[in-house]
């Protein structure tokens, strides 16, 4: 019979390199960023991570561009498949190597969520 393989040796999907392992939620810091005029998403976003045993990072409650329409889970080196564990809480499937300009908004995460509009209740 066919064995599975873990999620991490799946294909090319924009880089972050191979991992050894994935790090426990416990040790993955998320940070999350709030895209929109809605008050209080960023907390809200980053009270569901707690409760999945993430490390709750900094929440910024609102960016500077309230506009955000879609999410996005950004993720440093060796963090990729945590991104992707983050990202299915919130149904987000768009996921890109994590930036400067959104590192300096959430200093120490490995993981930030930008919660876009489809975020809000």
């Amino acid at each position: 019979p066919p064995t599975e393989t873990p999620e991490e040796s799946g294909g090319n999907d924009g880089g972050g390199g191979s991992q050894a392992r994935t790090p426990p939620p416990a040790e993955t810091n998320v940070g999350v960023l709030n895209g929109t005029t809605f008050p209080g998403l960023a907390g809200q976003l980053a009270d569901q991570v707690a409760a999945e045993a993430f490390e709750r990072g900094i929440t910024e409650t609102n960016i500077r561009d309230q506009t955000i329409q879609e999410s996005i889970v950004y993720y440093a080196d060796g963090f990729r498949n945590s991104a992707r564990a983050v990202g299915r809480l919130f149904s987000i499937d768009q996921f890109e190597p994590l930036d400067s300009e959104t590192a300096s908004l959430a200093p120490g995460a490995e993981v930030v969520v930008l919660a876009g509009a489809d975020q809000t209740p």
